[in-house]
């Protein structure tokens, strides 16, 4: 279990939150076990990733964004593209906070 004190892992941990409930809104994912599914992972992923306080990887966000990006070049219709990109930037960013908050912990 991981030290939920540690202002580092709480981020990390409302970074997978807030990403989550972007996605939900968006209409990409409806629930944890099909977000898990989408980074490449076994249903219970991201589940028991929280249950232990940890994080999502940043690979397994980086193959979300690549399935995204995969979607996105594929598709026809506007409103979804703009759907699409919007989740992919939301998931961008979220691996770019991820990231720079890894610096900080290899610095500390």
């Amino acid at each position: 279990m991981k030290d939920l004190s540690n202002p580092i892992v709480k981020q990390k941990l409302e970074i997978d939150s807030e990403l989550f409930t972007q996605l939900q809104g968006l209409g990409i994912v409806s629930g944890l076990n099909e977000l898990s599914e989408l980074c490449g992972k076994n249903s219970t992923y991201f589940s028991c990733m929280r249950i232990r306080g940890y994080s999502a990887h940043v690979g397994s966000l980086a193959f979300l964004a690549s399935r995204l990006a995969a979607k996105l070049e594929r598709e026809k219709c506007v409103r979804e593209r703009a759907r699409l990109r919007t989740a992919l930037e939301a998931v961008n960013r979220a691996i770019t906070e991820k990231c720079r908050l890894r610096e900080i912990e290899l610095h500390a």
